[in-house]
C-alpha cells in the first residue's frame, strides 16, 4: 500500500499529469474568486450602516465563505476531474503496467458521471457530518478522525470502484472489494489525509485514481488481466 501511494504521489509532476493539474489548479481558483466575490456582493448588500452590526456581519460572512469553501471546493475539483480520470487512468497504466492489454474505454459521459457522483456524496455526507466534525473537533482530535473514518469509506469505495470497473465486470469488482475491503478503506483514508493538504488538496481526485490502480493491480487484479481482453 505504501508503494502505491508513493508511486501515485512521484507522478503528480510528471509531464502525463501535468495538464491535468493545471486544469483542476484553474479551475478551482477562478471557483474560489469566484465564491470570494459573490460574498463580498451579498455583504454590501447586507451593510447595515452600523458599526458594530457591520463588523459582525463582515466577520460573519467571512467564516461562511470559508466554511462553504472548504464543503464545496472538494466537489468542485473532483466534478471537473469527472473529464480527465479516464485519461490519468490510462497515463497510470502506461507509465506501470505497459504490459497490460488495454482497458474498457469508458465514454466521457461515464467518466463525468462517476465524477459528479463522488462529489455529491462528498458534499452531501461531509454537510450532514459537520455538526459532529464542529462538536468533536476539540476532543482529542475526534473530529479528524471521524473525517478520516467517513471520506476513508466514501473515497475508498467509490475510487477503487472506478479503478476495478475499467477491467471487470460489476459482479467480480464488488466480490474484490468485499475481499479487500480493509486495504480499500485504509487507502481511502490516506487520500482523505491527502485531501486535507493545502494546495496539494487540488490533485486529490488524480491522486485518488493512480492510487486506486495502484492498489487494484497489488491486488492481482492487473497480473490477472495481463493478457485478458477488456471488459465490454
Amino acid at each position: 500500500m505504501i508503494a502505491a501511494f508513493a508511486r501515485a504521489f512521484g507522478q503528480l509532476p510528471e509531464k502525463s499529469f501535468r495538464r491535468y493539474l493545471l486544469v483542476s489548479l484553474a479551475t478551482s481558483l477562478a471557483f474560489l474568486v469566484a465564491l470570494v466575490w459573490a460574498a463580498g456582493w451579498a455583504l454590501s448588500e447586507l451593510d447595515t450602516g452600523q458599526g458594530w452590526l457591520s463588523w459582525l456581519v463582515t466577520v460573519a460572512g467571512g467564516l461562511g465563505a470559508t466554511v462553504a469553501a472548504w464543503l464545496l471546493l472538494p466537489a468542485v475539483t473532483t466534478t471537473i476531474a469527472g473529464f480527465m480520470l479516464g485519461g490519468v487512468a490510462r497515463a497510470v497504466e502506461r507509465r506501470h503496467y505497459p504490459h497490460l492489454a488495454p482497458a474498457r474505454e469508458s465514454p466521457l459521459a461515464e467518466d463525468v458521471w462517476v465524477g459528479v457522483r463522488i462529489a455529491l456524496l462528498t458534499l452531501a455526507i461531509n454537510i450532514l457530518a459537520l455538526p459532529l466534525y464542529i462538536a468533536t473537533i476539540w476532543v482529542a482530535g475526534l473530529g479528524l478522525v471521524l473525517y478520516l473514518a467517513i471520506n476513508g469509506l466514501l473515497f475508498g469505495r467509490e475510487y477503487f470502484e472506478m479503478a476495478a470497473l475499467r477491467r471487470l465486470p460489476p459482479r467480480e469488482a464488488a466480490a474484490l472489494y468485499r475481499r479487500h475491503r480493509a486495504r480499500v478503506f485504509i487507502a481511502g483514508a490516506g487520500i482523505a489525509a491527502f485531501a486535507l493538504v493545502p494546495v496539494l488538496n487540488l490533485a486529490t481526485p488524480l491522486f485518488a485514481t493512480a492510487v486506486m490502480i495502484h492498489l487494484f493491480d497489488g491486488m492481482g487484479g492487473g497480473a490477472a488481466l495481463a493478457t485478458r481482453p477488456p471488459r465490454g
